[in-house]
Parts: structure tokens; C-alpha cells; sequence
């Protein structure tokens, strides 16, 4: 579980940086791949349901059938007509198909633009195409269009034209255009041309052209480019034209970069100033990560503090909430992560951590609540480890059934196969003698791990010292064989955990003379029992306090019939504590964490 929850809270780690890096603009302008063709429906009005249906789902084929329709029958409604080309447009060229979309955006643009809001619009479209990557945009020479049109929007004599803000936006896309041409000095100079403090939807979404740089980068799943980001945010911060604003944001993103180059201390320098000049919730956020890394919690908590009054956000809450359960005050952190929920139900990283608070505190429904919460919106191939958990708790709550079909579609889902079956086996493990399942499901585990077992043994890519898996793997096989009655196969397991180990395995001596006892039942075989008399008398001899080994010598002895020799060892292992039975033996605690 702490492996888990190491993932989940980026927040202890640089990667917190790049996280940020990739987090999507509370404007909604700029947005990772996953969410971009639902974003696209807002940014394109579509003029039909079925429309904005197939293109929220990215069926081109359907939004071209539909534009269609829409621009040969609605002759009279020049702004569906021009929104419909835009969905066309952009469709043509998801579709790889350049030269249609291009004659459709000179109709378009011939008949149906008269301002330049209309233009932003249009040029949007290459915006769009350009963060998306569908059909080799990039590679395609439709930015070098792209620029050419914002330019010739931006130089376009449209007579009463008082709409400041559109003019802002199209330096803006144009900037965001050159980007991707790495023409990094004009589209940090349109940039600036481009800001505007009253257009809130733009200055949010474009106020520092690292920030887009760095998101464009996630979008094309590559690392982000640190040192041309320090280069850009550099450019901006000494620029005499940068308002202050965007200037407090240059340190900002600047900050990034360094952070993920390792270079802690400028960062924090760029984030201090970036504070200093503009207070975000971001920002203090942000240097609450460099506090912690100097062990200086307090500080830590009053820069999460003041993100909060700034702005709450999920990932603040889940940030303050780790440090609480760093402190051992699990009642704040879990209010902290049940806030980080409250703004956004689907925050992976903050259920995650409930659901942990929950197990300890043995509210293992809350848990599974929240394990059953995250498994409706994770990717199924990743969850393996979700279901392992909510398994966990399943088994808590004696709810045997649902715990082993989420171990087994963990295992299913497990890329690797070694790890699989090894939780598997442990698990089923844990459920067969730590808990009651019905005989029927007993026996499915019980089969199940002896095939588990078997494969590991066989397996050559074992990720731990290979003779430390398969002596696991002889023990538990050995103890599931015993459980089956197989008492040969069983031998043969414990039996090479001995060979191995020694004297170091007094435990498995003693459960090779439980198998070595009930083979001479079957066999009537006298020495049988002699071996399983000098297993148990070996482990009494090193070590002259363990019950179990007198309550194993006394069932060997009884078996002899030596009666009186066997009760007096039934009573010394009493004494020692022991008060169990054959099948004690078998079971034992094992380090799998469940917390």
C-alpha cells in the first residue's frame, strides 16, 4: 500500500513540478490530449445535437455529414453556417485531408467573416488542430497557414471595429502558432501583444507561453523542454514590455523548469519572486514542495494554508492532508481529503488516501466506497492495483467472494505476471486461513495456488533473489498441498525449503513431520514416524521453548503409542503457550501489507 500512495501523492516528490507542468488551465483553453475533443465541442459551437454528438465522440466522418447539411440548408443563418464550417473544417483536417479543409476555410472566410471576433473563430480552428496533433498537424504546413491567416486577420481594415479583445486573441493564437514553429522571440513578442487584463478567459489560459509550451509537451507525450522553457520564461522576465503580471508568471514557470533539472534552489528563487510579484494558490502551493524537502513543515503548512484562502484546490487539500498523516492527526487529514473530494469527486489521489485513513481506522465499507469511486473513471488496464486494495478490504469485512474476484482481476489486469500471481498467492492465502470462505470457494483457491505457486517456481524473471522467491513459493505450495491432502507433494516442498535452509527453517521441520505423521497413517510406516520423531526432537534441540515443536513430538509419540511420553509434551507445549492443533502449524504471518 505504501508503494501505492507513494505514487499517488505527487505532492512529496519533485514530480509535483511536472505535474504542474501538466495540469490543465482553470480556463479550460488549455487541456491535456485525453480531454481535448470534449473541450473542442465548447470551443466550436456546434448548430445541431447530432453535430456536437459525433464530435464530442470524434466521429469526422458524422461531423462532415452533419456540417454539411447545415450549411447547404440554413442559406439565411450566417453564424450557423460559419459555425458548421468550422466543424467541417476542423474535421477535414482530424481526417488528414488538408486541402478540403483549407477550401472550406476560404469560403468560409470570403462570405461568412465580417469582424475580427469572426476570425478568432476561424483561426481557432488551427489552435485546435495544433494542440490535438490529429493527422500530423504539425507536420502537415497548416501552422505556417495558421500564422499566415492570424496575420492577415490582424492586418485586415475592418471599418468600426472596437472589439479589443478579439484583436488580443488573434496575437494570441498567432503566438500560441509560433510555438510550435519554435519562432520563440514572435510569439513571446505576440504574447505580449496579446495581453489583456479584461479578457480573463486569455490571460488565464495564455498569460506565459512556457506554461503552453510545457503543456504542448505533455499533449505530444514528451518530456517537457526545460532549458528552452528557462529560455523563454529568461526572454520574458527581461523584456521591459512584460507586465508585471506576466512577469510573476515567467518566475513561475520558470520555477518548473529548474525543478525538473534538479536545480532546487533556483526554483525556489523564481518562486519566491513570482510570489513576491503576484501571490497565486499555485505558487505557494508549489513552494510548500521546497519547505518540505528542508524538513520545514511549518512553513510548508503556512503556504498550503495560504493556497487555501487564495483558491481551494483538490490538490492543495490533498497536499496539507499528507502532512497532517505525516504528524500521526489522521481526523484532519481525512477532512482535508474529504475537501479535496468535495472539489472534485473524481480526484484519484485524494480518495486513495481516505480510503487508507478509512482501512486503518477499520472503516473498511468508507473504503471500499472510495476504491469503488475510483475504479468507475480509471484506465482499466492501469487498476490491478485498486482492485488489489479493495480486495483487501473485501476480505476484512469476510466478504470472501468479491475479495478473490478482485485479486483475480488485478492479476489479470497485472502487466507483469510474476507480481501478479505473488499477490495472488499471498492473498489467497490470507483469505483461505484468515478468514471463512464457503468450502466450494476454499477449494478454487486452494487450486488456484498450487497453479500460481507452480508457475513461480518454473519462472526465470523473478524481480527478488530468485532462491528467496522460490523458497516462498515451496512454502506455500507445501502448506496448500497439506490443506489438499497431496502429503507427497507437500513433503517434496518442504523437503527443498530444508535442503536449503537448514537448521533456519525449524518451522517447516516441523510441518515435514505433521506430512512425514499422516503418510505413515496411510502406510502404516514405522519409519516414517522416525523421521518425523527426529524433525521435532532437531527443532526442541535449538530451541528448548517452542511449544510447537513439543505438541509436534507428542502427536508423533502418540502415534507410537507411547502415551505417557506424548501427554507430558501435550503439557509442556501448554505451557509454553501453545494450545493449537495440527493445522495451527500451518498457518503463519506473513509481511504482505494490507494498510
Amino acid at each position: 500500500m505504501k508503494f501505492l500512495l507513494a505514487i499517488a501523492v505527487g505532492f512529496m516528490t519533485v514530480t509535483l513540478f511536472s505535474a504542474r507542468l501538466n495540469a490543465a488551465d482553470p480556463s479550460g483553453c488549455l487541456l491535456p490530449e485525453h480531454q481535448f475533443h470534449q473541450r473542442v465541442t465548447a470551443k466550436f459551437p456546434a448548430p445541431g445535437m447530432e453535430l456536437f454528438s459525433a464530435g464530442n465522440r470524434g466521429d469526422w466522418a458524422e461531423v462532415i455529414q452533419q456540417a454539411t447539411v447545415h450549411i447547404e440548408n440554413r442559406q439565411n443563418d450566417a453564424d450557423t453556417r460559419r459555425n458548421a464550417y468550422i466543424w467541417r473544417i476542423y474535421a477535414h483536417f482530424c481526417n488528414g485531408d488538408k486541402e478540403s479543409g483549407l477550401a472550406d476555410f476560404k469560403i468560409a472566410t470570403d462570405t461568412l467573416v465580417q469582424t475580427r471576433a469572426h476570425w478568432v473563430d476561424m483561426a481557432s480552428v488551427f489552435y485546435a488542430c495544433a494542440q490535438s496533433d490529429d493527422a500530423g498537424f504539425q507536420e502537415s504546413g497548416l501552422i505556417a497557414e495558421g500564422i499566415a491567416i492570424c496575420t492577415n486577420a490582424l492586418n485586415a481594415e475592418i471599418e468600426e471595429e472596437t472589439d479589443k479583445i478579439a484583436l488580443a486573441r488573434l496575437y494570441v493564437i498567432r503566438g500560441i502558432l509560433h510555438i510550435f514553429e519554435k519562432n520563440d522571440e514572435q510569439a513571446i513578442d505576440d504574447l505580449q501583444q496579446g495581453y489583456e487584463p479584461n479578457d480573463r478567459r486569455f490571460t488565464e489560459g495564455f498569460e506565459m507561453i512556457p506554461g503552453v509550451l510545457s503543456l504542448t509537451a505533455s499533449m505530444n507525450a514528451v518530456p517537457p523542454d526545460s532549458e528552452r522553457i528557462i529560455s523563454l520564461a529568461t526572454h520574458c522576465i527581461d523584456s521591459p514590455k512584460t507586465p508585471e503580471d506576466l512577469l510573476a508568471h515567467a518566475h513561475y514557470w520558470r520555477s518548473h523548469a529548474h525543478a525538473h533539472l534538479g536545480n532546487l534552489d533556483q526554483a525556489q528563487t523564481d518562486l519566491d519572486r513570482s510570489i513576491e510579484l503576484k501571490p497565486t494558490a499555485h505558487a505557494f502551493e508549489s513552494r510548500a514542495t521546497f519547505h518540505y524537502f528542508k524538513n520545514e513543515i511549518d512553513k510548508a503548512f503556512d503556504d498550503l494554508n495560504e493556497s487555501l484562502l487564495l483558491q481551494p484546490t483538490g490538490t492543495a487539500y490533498v497536499s496539507r492532508g499528507y502532512l497532517y498523516g505525516e504528524m500521526g492527526n489522521t481526523d484532519a487529514a481525512l477532512n482535508d481529503y474529504t475537501n479535496a473530494i468535495i472539489q472534485d469527486p473524481y480526484n484519484i489521489s485524494a480518495r486513495l488516501q481516505r480510503a487508507d485513513i478509512l482501512s486503518q481506522k477499520g472503516d473498511w465499507h468508507g473504503a471500499i466506497a472510495d476504491y469503488d469511486n475510483m475504479l468507475q473513471t480509471y484506465p482499466e488496464q492501469e487498476a490491478g492495483p485498486l482492485l488489489y486494495l479493495r480486495g483487501v478490504a473485501y476480505r476484512r469485512i469476510n466478504e470472501c467472494e468479491k475479495a478473490w474476484s478482485d485479486f483475480n482481476e488485478a492479476v489479470r489486469l497485472e502487466s507483469d505476471e510474476w507480481h501478479g500471481r505473488n499477490n495472488r498467492v499471498k492473498s489467497g492465502y490470507i483469505i483461505c486461513f484468515h478468514s471463512a470462505p464457503p468450502p466450494a470457494l476454499r477449494q478454487e483457491i486452494i487450486d488456484t495456488i498450487i497453479a500460481d505457486t507452480t508457475a513461480l517456481l518454473e519462472a526465470d524473471d523473478a524481480p527478488m533473489d530468485k532462491m528467496e522467491a522460490q523458497m516462498d513459493a515451496h512454502l506455500f505450495r507445501g502448506v496448500f498441498y497439506w490443506h489438499d491432502e497431496q502429503y507427497d507433494e507437500a513433503l517434496a516442498d518442504f523437503d527443498a525449503i530444508i535442503k536449503e535452509k537448514g537448521d533456519g527453517a525449524p518451522m517447516t521441520r516441523l510441518r515435514r513431520a505433521l506430512v512425514q505423521l499422516r503418510l505413515a497413517e496411510k502406510e502404516d510406516g514405522r519409519e516414517r514416524l522416525e523421521r518425523a520423531l527426529a524433525d521435532a526432537e532437531a527443532v526442541i534441540q535449538t530451541d528448548a521453548k517452542c511449544g510447537e515443536a513439543y505438541f509436534c513430538r507428542a502427536k508423533v509419540l502418540e502415534a507410537m503409542d507411547e502415551s505417557d511420553k506424548a501427554k507430558a509434551d501435550f503439557d509442556q507445549a501448554q505451557q509454553l503457550g501453545f494450545d493449537g492443533n495440527e493445522n495451527a502449524l500451518f498457518v503463519f504471518e506473513y509481511k504482505i501489507t494490507e494498510n
